[in-house]
């Protein structure tokens, strides 16, 4: 009997003891104060509470008081008289589960929980009115997040690589969000921007891989350079007629993009802003459009009909560029320049018309558009650049508008099935090898503007039959005629 009233009283003991230690509570592991107006205290279960009123001090990273400790932290816990959380507070704590921001938090400073890569969610108080640059940058497990209504400003970085997050919803309220805000997200899918959005910037959803669908707001003044750079998911995307301008690279390599609808207001479509879309299909280029940069629709190769607006004056180099499936292409009433191999490539062209108004054909403009059987120089050019239209290798029906002064070097080299040549009086020189190969060619007539007739300019001609010179010509270039 003494024996089991001897266990008994160590067993009752034991209990008494770890009922004991589970009144104490977790042990403290640190503590102290920030501060005039901030105190904290770090216990042994990684719970971090932070006390006090209004905002938390600003500092770098390695300054933050319990950053030794920063692996440890699981648990947020914030004070209820807390408006701001200060810059680096929550930095690299990447053990973070669990944040717990007061109602009444206003703003989350600069790197607030960088590299927090064990968050997976956080509830971002009705009160809060700005998230600052890199805020969240690096929460890779972070799967959805709302931003309430009262949140006016995003920050540059802000949810940059935040790989896991799938959904996003957008606050009634915001105004702007910042550079490269969503960079590499690489799990959303879609976003619906407010209407309140003015503001987006540049790479603001750059790589986003499979983003699909992306609604842009009706008060939005452009889009950014980069903005959905390399989002190869995106099939679609309609910019609103608030938008004056698509920024470099804007979608550039979008693969998946198979309409682009360019809102009214757009006025100018810069370099590379839909490169490489190689699903995007029919284009129509706005009337308030005045130019097109280098390289705009370079490379898209299932283009097979473009109109470019009545207001564009400029298509510049490269824009559609290896265009190889684009068959029809309207080009504008004010059109001035066609740019350097603005449409080299363009292998499935089969005919084009020129506008009076243009006064410049680049070189390599129409170089290797190996389908254009028929083109109309129009009466304002008064240059055809070398390369021009070398390589075209079904052209056989030309017109040379009658203001046309000079044809550059290979203009017309190896339009193997031309036949007939009449050049204007207008024209005062042919440049080298302007018209080499053309082995189809039997009828040249070259009108009495002409001084000047560059070597090789005929070479290889072999089928020509007949050749009217004209009363001008004073030079003859050095086997101009080899081999005709």
């Amino acid at each position: 009997m003494k024996r089991r009233f001897g266990i008994l009283t160590l067993a009752a003991a034991l209990l008494f003891a770890f009922l004991l230690a589970m009144s104490a509570g977790a042990a403290e592991i640190g503590s102290g104060t920030w501060g005039d107006n901030i105190s904290w205290v770090l216990d042994d279960d990684g719970t971090l509470t932070i006390s006090g009123s209004g905002a938390m001090r600003n500092s770098s990273y390695s300054s933050v008081p319990w950053y030794s400790e920063r692996a440890q932290i699981r648990t947020v816990k914030l004070d209820s008289r807390i408006t701001r959380v200060g810059n680096s507070a929550f930095y690299g704590c990447s053990s973070l589960t669990d944040a717990q921001l007061p109602e009444g938090l206003e703003s989350i400073g600069q790197n607030a929980f960088q590299g927090c890569t064990a968050l997976q969610y956080i509830t971002l108080p009705r009160a809060l009115e700005s998230i600052e640059n890199s805020a969240f940058y690096g929460c890779s497990n972070l799967r959805s997040l709302t931003i309430p209504d009262s949140v006016q400003t995003i920050g540059d970085h802000a949810f940059q690589g935040c790989s896991a997050m799938t959904d996003v919803t957008f606050g009634r309220g915001l105004a702007s969000i910042g550079r490269a805000a969503f960079e590499n997200c690489t799990s959303l899918t879609a976003v619906e921007l407010p209407e309140s959005l003015t503001t987006l910037g540049s790479d603001a959803f750059r790589g986003c891989a499979s983003l699909r669908s992306a609604l842009l707001g009706g008060k939005l003044e452009k889009i950014p350079a980069g903005a959905f750079r390399e989002c190869s998911a995106l099939q679609s995307i309609e910019i609103p007629a608030s938008a004056a301008d698509i920024g470099e690279y804007a979608f550039y390599h979008c693969d998946r993009l198979k309409s682009a609808e360019l809102g009214s207001g757009v006025t100018t479509i810069r370099s590379n802003a839909f490169e490489s879309c190689s699903s995007l299909k029919e284009l129509a280029v706005p009337d308030n459009v005045t130019n097109i940069g280098d390289h705009a629709f370079y490379g898209c190769s299932a283009l097979t009909s473009a109109v470019i607006g009545d207001g564009v004056t400029q298509i510049s180099a490269s824009a559609f560029s290896g265009c190889s499936r684009l068959k029809t292409i309207t080009l504008g009433k004010r059109l001035t320049t066609i740019g350097y191999e603005a449409f080299r490539n363009c292998a499935a062209l089969e005919a084009l018309v020129i506008p009076d108004r243009v006064t410049a054909v680049g070189s390599s403009a129409f170089r290797d558009c190996t389908a254009l059987a028929r083109a109309v120089i129009g009466s304002g050019v008064t240059e055809i650049g070398g390369s021009a239209f070398e390589g075209d290798t079904a052209l056989s029906e030309l017109k040379i508008g009658r203001n046309v002064t000079s044809i550059g070097s290979d203009a017309f080299e190896r339009c193997s099935s031309l036949k007939r040549v009449e050049i204007p009086d207008s024209v005062t020189g042919i440049g080298s090898w302007a018209f080499r190969y053309c082995v189809a060619l039997e009828t040249v007539v070259i009108g009495d503007g002409m001084r000047t007739i560059g070597s090789d300019a005929f070479e290889g001609c072999a089928a020509l039959k007949e050749l009217d010179l004209g009363y001008g010509v004073t030079e003859i270039g050095s086997e101009a005629f080899r081999d005709c």
